[in-house]
């Protein structure tokens, strides 16, 4: 199979989304930490360094924006990529507002989003963009 390319952490909490971008990834090259929420996550991070995380929004216990935030609170720099499958923008109910949880997880220290379903080109390119070595990363 070749060399590993990157240590990619995957937390989502839908086992056939994480089994699927896992297989994804590795058919790349990429060794695959994997976690099923938030909290597990940053168990993970805890444990060992990795060159990229990408996170569901919508999980129990710690979802992917509050997992974000922690992670820069923490001072971890690792590049993050948030996937949704739920709607990009929903009505939030208490303010009465649409929320695009996309564009709320930029503001928080994303690097990248995509939206689900994607195909396993477009994961690659999304992965390929935050771990080319030439990539000049903003420092969150």
């Amino acid at each position: 199979m070749g060399r590993i390319v990157a240590r990619i952490l995957v937390i989502d909490d839908d086992d056939l989304v994480r089994s699927t971008v896992q297989a994804m990834l590795q058919t790349a090259g990429h060794e695959v930490v994997l976690a099923s929420n938030g909290d597990q996550g940053l168990r993970q991070l805890e444990s060992g360094p990795v060159d990229l995380v990408i996170t569901d929004v919508f999980m129990p216990q710690k979802e992917g924006i509050e997992t974000l935030r922690e992670m820069r609170r923490r001072g971890i720099k690792t590049a993050v990529i948030v996937m949704t499958g739920g709607p990009s923008v929903r009505l939030d109910i208490h303010r009465r507002a649409d929320v695009n949880y996309l564009q709320m997880a930029k503001a928080f220290g994303a690097n990248a989003t995509i939206q689900k379903p994607f195909s396993r080109q477009q994961l690659l390119a999304a992965v390929d963009e935050w771990l080319a070595p030439t990539k000049s990363r903003p420092v969150c």
